[in-house]
């Protein structure tokens, strides 16, 4: 848990900062569909509830953090798990960038329109993903049961009894 927290906080908190900076130096107004088209984020334009962003953009970006918040926590998470399998420590600090490589190459090869890895579904820009809520909760699970699995095996491969 502290594990996930620490993973979790590291990325949130500069999010949260940003989030802060932007009300203390920007006006605070509603966003306009007509004005902010270039955003990319429109209805039909395959991100996460568009309709959120126009509506409530404070809930929209604090939801985004929240989502990046998570998996930040899984990768981590996952690396340490698989810290009772390898022992060398510059192996285990590349693992989840490793994970994340081969989830973008399995994006490309199986549905190349919509997101199936962190790198579509994160980022808050324009890209060529289209973003699916189902799509982002599939691979939290899988990542959380492999971490899981992966976890409770070491444990019990490790005990000292």
């Amino acid at each position: 848990m502290k594990t996930f927290l620490t993973g979790a906080v590291v990325v949130a908190l500069p999010l949260i900062i940003d989030l802060i900076g932007c009300f203390l130096l920007l006006p605070n107004l509603k966003p306009d569909p007509l004005i902010n088209v270039n955003l990319g984020i429109y209805e039909g334009s395959g991100d996460l509830f568009p309709h959120l962003f126009y509506a409530h953009p404070l809930v929209y970006a604090l939801f985004n953090i929240a989502i990046s918040f998570v998996f930040a926590g899984l990768f981590v998470t996952f690396a340490l798990a698989a810290s009772f399998y390898i022992k060398n420590k510059m192996v285990i600090l590349l693992l989840p960038f490793c994970l994340q490589l081969l989830s973008i190459a399995a994006n490309s090869f199986v549905m190349k329109n919509m997101a199936l890895s962190p790198f579509g579904f994160l980022p808050e820009a324009i890209t060529t993903y289209d973003k699916s809520f189902l799509a982002i909760v599939l691979y939290g699970g899988i990542l959380f049961l492999v971490t899981l699995f992966l976890y409770v095996r070491g444990v019990k491969n490790n005990e000292a009894f």
